[in-house]
């Protein structure tokens, strides 16, 4: 069960400093499925501190989410008509075509992403096993004969260097970056997910894929948590969790 901060009695962020901010109780955000601590103020300010000192910086806070709310009439009913169906459970994505085209006529790609901050950041499973997750990229790797035995102890150191190159000398092959954008009506606040890839020519603007419609950005992130296809924390995977993703 996820961990939430609720601060004041309203506000709600997945639980960490860094943890994306998911909305309002006081706006009827549902809390019963989440292991909830309460925090005044004051304890995240101290909270703060005990980051300041074990990292030696404050939260980054300096990346501004891109919010629209200049919409045309017709858009500005769409996004109300996809908020009410968020909200209803009857969400459909044939509502995404027309809005995300009259989007990109308005905007070039690089501006849907400056200044934005990352809601998560995950490994694409399928394609790390197509790409180097494979025993014959392993056994390249290490030099081993086609009917040498790979112990589990290869598995995992393996595993763990082709996530360090991944994550630290900017290989990304099938690292995603989720973000999203904010729209906003006289009724409705909802965001438009979208992954930045940037597995491309060296010197390419990342690869823009777009998502769907949620209702805040603690659904991206318990979307991506929940789906067997992102492998989250992949810095921090234990030896069973590396074991598993070659079963």
């Amino acid at each position: 069960m996820t961990n939430i901060w609720v601060v004041n009695d309203e506000y709600v962020s997945i639980a960490g400093l860094l943890g994306p901010h998911i909305g309002l109780v006081s706006k009827g955000f549902d809390i019963s499925n989440f292991n909830s601590e309460y925090l005044t103020i004051d304890q995240v300010r101290t909270k703060a501190e005990e980051y300041f000192k074990a990292v030696k910086k404050y939260p980054d806070t300096s990346h501004t989410k891109k919010v629209i709310e200049a919409l045309p009439n017709d858009m500005a009913s769409l996004i109300d008509q996809i908020s009410d169906s968020l909200k209803t459970k009857t969400y459909n994505e044939k509502y995404e075509k027309n809005f995300i085209d009259w989007l990109e006529n308005r905007y070039e790609n690089f501006e849907y992403y400056e200044n934005s901050f990352e809601i998560e950041t995950a490994i694409n499973k399928t394609a790390a096993k197509s790409i180097y997750l494979n025993e014959q990229c392993l056994r390249e790797h290490f030099e081993l004969d086609n009917d040498a035995q790979i112990t589990n102890d290869l598995y995992i150191e393996y595993t763990n260097e082709q996530f360090r190159v991944e994550n630290e000398e900017d290989r990304h092959c099938t690292i995603c970056i989720f973000n999203s954008i904010t729209f906003r009506t006289e009724q409705s606040n909802i965001v438009l997910g979208f992954t930045l890839n940037t597995f491309s020519n060296p010197g390419d603007l990342p690869i823009l894929t777009w998502d769907k419609f949620y209702l805040n950005d603690g659904d991206i992130w318990l979307h991506v948590h929940n789906d067997p296809e992102w492998i989250t924390n992949f810095d921090q995977l234990s030896n069973e969790e590396i074991l598993a993703l070659w079963k």
